[in-house]
């Protein structure tokens, strides 16, 4: 075959509908484009998912010359518009691009969370910014298509115009071949490990890591690394009940005989600062002030999370393993199976997920289905709009039958919108209450703020209320919040829409959480000694991932191989390392706190 005969056959796919290979490149490479005109500089990435969704177009130009077919050809338009829309929102919506994140969040998101995002985020400004972006691809294929046909027109040898379009598409084809390879090697990946190891490379460019080469790809390419970090998480899910079923079959766990009820609370996006138990100026916490000047509360004053988002900070903290000894939540033990094979009744209550959701992101950890059963006495299987009517639907299912018991709670506490987490009747704060300058208030700002600090006062009164449920027993109950939150009084967000590290400020607002121990009366009595080293703890520094370590000397498991009493912030043998999050946020170095 000539060089004119392989020229024509290799350019004809495009050739033919020049239109549709300039729409489904620019589609597929919208995450880049809509990063780079929302003022992101990622011109590299640009380059590297322009010629990878250039070969995506080109395969797929070829199979619909296979085809010939109109309707296959909208249907495909149709598919990688709605994936650029989707795309497109995202970015606008949350600074950042569709990630494996993005969609374990949205498989384990209930109708209720997903309508409070929308609430929070969709505005008539992201759909008419997306709809321009959407026009834009439209209009530029438009024109590409007729200034393509006008550029055909012009040449007389169809020869020569067959081989520089041959040659031009080689040139854009050609990097993106080997782009994509560089790209589909993470299926040559086996473990998360390697994964992680995988996307950090970056050639001594760190902004390049393929981390971020991977969320700023073409649409193709991106899809295959999603379903494989999707693929090894759901392998760590399988590794982790592998090790519980282990943990089952293997000798009871030994614990003090004395009767406790340990109470595990975990708020939901609490922002220290707003706590007034913390010095917050409005009285967001009377209920917990009382309860502190009785002397059955004692506060810490220097505790972080693991993470700033739900599934993380749970996994890490509802597990046995340590993130500053490298140790990752899926080779460790669940806490509540070890309490229950120590003796004790479980229960967990969660107003975020039912035991009748589907197994998969948080879920997969709460109720796997292989050991529910082995697990928990009890648990909730209907979620309430509000906290407080969730409680006093479980309070109806307590009994004081058990001798000892552990039971965690799963609030909604102040997920966003915070003006979903409270009733109307409970609404103290308005927006004039807000006397901050900062970031620029504005009265529906304020507002937001106002809201979110009636949550928080509505929050007060569902810890009391659980409070009250143990008051009268000999009961240890643990509260802190699973991570921070962004809010417009003190940072430029009105949620966690991005990530900066850097920022010492910003690791505060996410990272430092109320954090508190309260004592019934009854086991202050019981337990002096415990007692005093609660209450000589407050202002030591810890992380929420060595939780576990108080439940088991609360517990009396503290002559067992899983107790680490330098990990045990009670323990006179306690040493807090630099603490470092799940996603390998240095916390000490980068506030310059001293530990």
């Amino acid at each position: 075959m000539t060089i004119y005969g392989i020229a024509r056959k290799f350019s004809s796919p495009v050739t033919a509908r020049p239109g549709t290979f300039i729409a489904l490149t620019l589609s597929g490479a919208a995450a880049p484009i809509a990063a780079t005109v929302c003022g992101g500089h990622i011109y590299h990435f640009l380059a590297y998912a322009g010629t990878q969704s250039a070969v995506a177009a080109y395969l797929l130009c070829l199979l619909l010359a296979a085809v010939k077919s109109r309707t296959v050809t909208f249907i495909t338009l149709g598919l990688m518009t709605c994936a650029a829309i989707v795309e497109c929102c995202h970015i606008i919506m949350l600074s950042r691009p569709v990630d494996a994140d993005t969609i374990s969040l949205i498989r384990e998101t209930t109708a209720t969370e997903a309508t409070g995002f929308f609430k929070q985020y969709l505005s008539g400004a992201v759909l008419l910014e997306t709809g321009l972006f959407i026009i834009a691809i439209a209009t530029c294929a438009l024109i590409g298509n007729r200034l393509f046909n006008r550029i055909r027109l012009r040449f007389h040898d169809n020869r020569a115009f067959s081989i520089v379009t041959a040659a031009a598409l080689a040139t854009l084809i050609i990097p993106g071949i080997i782009g994509s390879c560089t790209c589909l090697s993470i299926l040559r990946v086996r473990t998360y490990d390697d994964l992680i190891i995988w996307y950090t490379l970056d050639d001594e460019h760190p902004d390049r890591a393929r981390k971020y080469r991977m969320e700023y790809s073409d649409a193709f390419t991106k899809s295959v690394y999603i379903a494989k970090s999707l693929h090894l998480e759901n392998d760590n899910i399988d590794r982790w009940v592998a090790i519980q079923k282990d943990f089952i079959a293997s000798a009871p766990v030994k614990a003090a005989t004395d009767s406790v009820d340990i109470v595990v609370i975990i708020g939901e996006s609490y922002i220290k600062a707003h706590s007034s138990a913390y010095g917050y100026r409005l009285n967001t916490n009377p209920a917990l002030t009382r309860e502190i000047e009785r002397g059955n509360i004692t506060m810490f004053h220097d505790m972080i999370t693991t993470a700033n988002f739900t599934t993380q900070s749970i996994r890490n903290l509802l597990n046995l393993n340590s993130l500053c000894d490298d140790q990752p939540w899926y080779e460790s033990l669940y806490l509540p199976l070890v309490m229950k094979r120590a003796g004790f009744s479980v229960g967990l209550f969660s107003n975020q997920y039912s035991a009748n959701d589907i197994s998969v992101g948080l879920p997969a950890l709460y109720y796997p289905p292989e050991i529910t059963d082995r697990i928990y006495d009890s648990t909730a299987d209907t979620c309430f709009r509000y906290d407080g009517i969730f409680t006093e639907h479980i309070s109806r299912r307590i009994t004081a039958s058990a001798a000892r018991s552990f039971t965690v709670w799963h609030l909604m506490g102040q997920h966003f919108p915070a003006a979903d987490r409270f009733p109307a009747s409970h609404r103290r704060f308005k927006a004039s209450d807000i006397t901050s300058a900062d970031y620029c208030l504005t009265d529906e700002r304020r507002a937001q703020v106002a809201d979110y600090d009636n949550a928080t006062l509505y929050n007060d009164s569902v810890i009391c209320a659980i409070i009250d449920l143990y008051r009268h027993r000999t009961a240890c109950l643990i509260y802190f919040s699973d991570h921070g939150e962004e809010l417009w009084d003190m940072a430029p967000f009105g949620a966690r829409n991005a990530q900066y590290p850097d920022d010492p400020e910003w690791l505060h607002r996410q990272f430092d959480i109320p954090f508190f121990i309260w004592l019934s009366d009854k086991f202050i009595a019981a337990r002096p000694e415990t007692t005093a080293r609660i209450k000589a703890a407050g202002n030591r520094p810890g992380m929420l991932d060595n939780i576990g370590q108080i439940v088991l000397h609360v517990a009396g498991i503290d002559n067992h191989e899983l107790y680490r009493p330098q990990r045990d912030i009670l323990s006179d043998s306690y040493k807090c390392p630099p603490r470092i999050t799940s996603a390998g946020y240095e916390y000490d170095r980068i506030t310059g706190h001293d530990i």
